[in-house]
């Protein structure tokens, strides 16, 4: 894919000021080592900007939140969750070795890798989510491909993926749960199916999709993807996805975003149809799409600059949508809501930051880490990677590519 900046030279360097500011500024995270809101997220952000900019200042802060990450994995109790456990910090040693930013990991993951193939062979995995579950863990083994224990564990994602799937009139789904995967007994809501790319079905069909597309039980794992985006396809009502569909039941509608709603739903529904090679799901996705880039700005109810529920989410949606397509409304919408995310910086002696639900947060997922490197992104000539954890990349039939 060739990637191009959406902005002009003029506000790109003033983006990457802004950035400077922020990057070398105070930042509080959580002591935890997760991407969502721990140190992870923070080295992921000052390694993207250190890579993109070339910027010194940011790779020493980016490599000791690597070290405080990986000390508190020996001293912090935490889940294999992608987000919130220790699978999202292997993810990240991984991701930037292959950028050229840190020393082979294998040492530090190999055990990590071997408890986590073991538990899936022989222990039900029952929360699915990206966020929480077995799709997070299926964007770690695509991560860590061609090895062959990426291989043999994304294999095993598909089998528990597919071991969960009802089959309905509409297609195939998967029923919500909740509590920790962590939990003995993670409790299923009755008849409740989510629709968030974070927590629900459009991540199962996405990563299904990717699996399909590296070879990984080629026909079971393109069989469900299609069967779902059939479900999901269904579940459109007036335009709009719910977040919580419960058959009989009012729909659960939340404001658009990447956490929520129709764009989380297109962004990956495309990333599938694009995987799959299937031109029809490629173009409901952008149906999708078109439709939510259409609708009228909020005046007053989005006060939130964040990747999960804010204004940066979908700034990003749009980008890489338009990247992928080349839809000029897509370009229109991306650059629109890129200049509502500007429009949340605010300034200190201390340095820049944005308004978070009017506070400041510098949480990756929720803060100003996340939008910071989204406004990197949309400055770039660079097509960017650390989105893999969003499933908001869309590529070819090559899941690597």
């Amino acid at each position: 894919m060739t990637w191009k900046a959406i902005v002009g030279e003029e506000k790109r360097e003033q983006l990457q000021t802004l950035l400077r500011a922020y990057a070398s500024g105070p930042i509080s995270v959580h002591p935890v080592p997760s991407l969502s809101s721990g140190f992870a997220g923070a080295a992921l952000f000052w390694g993207s900007l250190a890579l993109e900019l070339d910027d010194a200042p940011s790779l020493s802060r980016c490599e000791e939140a690597l070290e405080r990450a990986m000390d508190s994995m020996a001293s912090i109790p935490s889940n294999a969750c992608l987000h919130q456990g220790v699978t999202g910090v292997a993810w990240l040693l991984h991701h930037f070795h292959r950028r050229g930013l840190v020393e082979c990991p294998d040492e530090t993951t190999s055990e990590l890798e071997l408890l986590l193939l073991e538990r899936l062979r022989h222990q039900r995995f029952p929360v699915y989510g990206l966020f929480d579950g077995l799709v997070g863990l299926g964007v770690y083994g695509l991560e860590r491909l061609p090895s062959a224990w990426a291989r043999e564990f994304l294999g095993e994602v598909v089998r528990q993926l597919a071991a969960l799937a009802i089959e309905t009139g509409q297609g195939t789904t998967w029923r919500d749960l909740f509590g920790s995967p962590e939990a003995e007994r993670p409790q299923p809501r009755a008849d409740s199916y989510n629709l968030r790319l974070t927590h629900g079905v459009p991540g199962v069909v996405s990563v299904l999709a990717r699996c399909a597309a590296a070879g990984i039980h080629r026909e079971q794992a393109s069989h469900l993807a299609r069967l779902g985006a059939d479900w999901v396809l269904a579940q459109r009502q007036e335009g709009r996805f719910p977040s919580l569909f419960i058959p009989g039941g009012p729909p659960t509608q939340h404001w658009d975003g990447w956490g929520s709603g129709s764009a989380g739903v297109g962004i990956a529904l495309l990333s599938a149809g694009r995987a799959l090679g299937d031109t029809r799901l490629e173009q409901e996705a952008l149906s999708i799409l078109l439709d939510v880039a259409a609708r009228p700005e909020p005046e007053a109810d989005l006060e939130d600059a964040g990747i999960w529920f804010g204004s940066a989410g979908l700034a990003h949606i749009f980008n890489r949508a338009f990247q992928a397509t080349g839809e000029p409304c897509l370009y229109e919408a991306a650059l629109s809501w890129l200049q509502r995310t500007v429009r949340f910086a605010r300034h200190s002696a201390e340095g820049s930051f944005w308004m978070h639900t009017s506070s400041r947060s510098d949480h990756f997922l929720s803060g100003g880490l996340g939008t910071a490197l989204v406004l990197l992104t949309a400055s770039s000539s660079n097509e960017p990677t650390w989105d893999r954890i969003l499933m908001t990349d869309v590529q070819g039939s090559d899941p690597r590519a």
